[in-house]
């Protein structure tokens, strides 16, 4: 463990945390500690450190082999990004008007559509893709109403 001139992290006392931490909770620690993420003078005045080591320490708890590990961190950082886990459909309720003919995706935020979600486009997209929608729920009438 890294000795800096701030208090040793101390876990909140909703984190449950045995008494010997695994080499993943010391690892984590160890680095946020090294990158100053703790210091009260860092961004957020060190909640940040706090807060990934709570995650840091749900994670070790959950006992992930490799394989789990990788597939609970890849769906966890896709919600951290407001990126659905399924693809998009027209659903009525997956899509909110936002101006004149224009809807935005209340799953994909960044994806917005023109028909009420038959076709879509990603503002992250570059250059832009028009997608279709996976699963036809409704169709879309000329004036835009659902049948």
């Amino acid at each position: 463990m890294i000795e800096k001139d701030n208090p040793p992290y101390e876990p909140p006392p909703y984190v449950d945390v045995d008494d010997e931490d695994s080499n993943f909770v010391t690892f984590a620690r160890d680095e946020l500690e090294l990158a100053g993420l703790f210091d009260q003078d860092s961004d957020y005045g060190g909640m940040i450190g706090t807060a990934v080591m709570e995650l840091v320490q749900t994670f070790s708890k959950q006992g992930h082999s490799g394989f789990s590990a990788q597939i609970v961190s890849s769906i966890f950082k896709d919600l951290t990004e407001w990126k659905p886990l399924t693809s998009l459909t027209n659903n009525p309720k997956e899509w909110n008007k936002v101006g004149y003919g224009i809807y935005q995706s209340s799953r994909s935020p960044s994806s917005f559509s023109e028909d009420g979600g038959l076709t879509y486009y990603n503002l992250d997209d570059e250059p832009r893709i028009i997608y279709t929608s996976a699963e036809i729920v409704y169709s879309i009438k000329e004036n835009n109403e659902t049948v």
